[in-house]
């Protein structure tokens, strides 16, 4: 299971279970497979020959999610594509990097306790939010209603793929709310 976080001296503690470690673990690898794949070769070649003065969004609606179109306007939203996506995944890339080293380490260890500290908190939030992000294209989450039928769906117990992602979708939110909390905590 995982274990609310809470405030302690230069961070934050929590608690992971072995199987939930893997899980995340499994699901930061496979949000790093879709931020950090390659650009296509005709991308490249234009970016090593000429200034890249526009970028089509992702095909990939999952990275569309990740990395969506900075402004209604799309002549502009390509504009601003082409500035910053290379940038914007390096970024995203690297913070669950961080998390996912950490998970790795408590895994080796054998341990389930999670120190955070204060420096490294938005990496934590960050790598939290692009999993949920991955997590609810997969399950179609747009509005509140379909959030609310994920929440339904994880309460039901069964073992259909639906329904373990609606779990794992429920986790990864409680606990990126509980870090967020125990930072507040420390605030007031």
């Amino acid at each position: 299971m995982l274990g609310e976080f809470r405030r302690s001296v230069g961070g934050y503690t929590t608690s992971i279970s072995t199987d939930l470690n893997h899980l995340l673990r499994r699901l930061m690898n496979e949000t790093l497979g879709i931020l950090d794949e390659p650009a296509p070769l005709s991308q490249i070649v234009v970016a090593v020959t000429e200034p890249e003065l526009t970028r089509e969004s992702p095909d990939s609606p999952t990275l569309s999610r990740l990395l969506p179109d900075m402004s209604e306007d799309n002549d502009t939203a390509m504009e601003l594509r082409a500035l910053t996506e290379d940038y914007l995944r390096a970024e995203k890339s690297d913070r669950i990097r961080c998390v996912l080293d950490q998970l790795e380490e408590i895994s080796q260890t054998g341990t389930t306790q999670i120190f955070v500290h204060h420096e490294s908190v938005w990496e934590w939030l960050s790598a939290l939010n692009d999993m949920r992000l991955v997590l609810a294209e997969e399950l179609h989450i747009v509005t509140e209603d379909d959030a609310e039928r994920v929440h339904q769906r994880a309460q039901r117990g069964d073992n259909s793929r639906e329904t373990m992602m609606s779990v794992v979708y429920e986790l990864v939110t409680w606990w990126q709310d509980s870090l967020l909390q125990a930072m507040q905590a420390g605030m007031k």
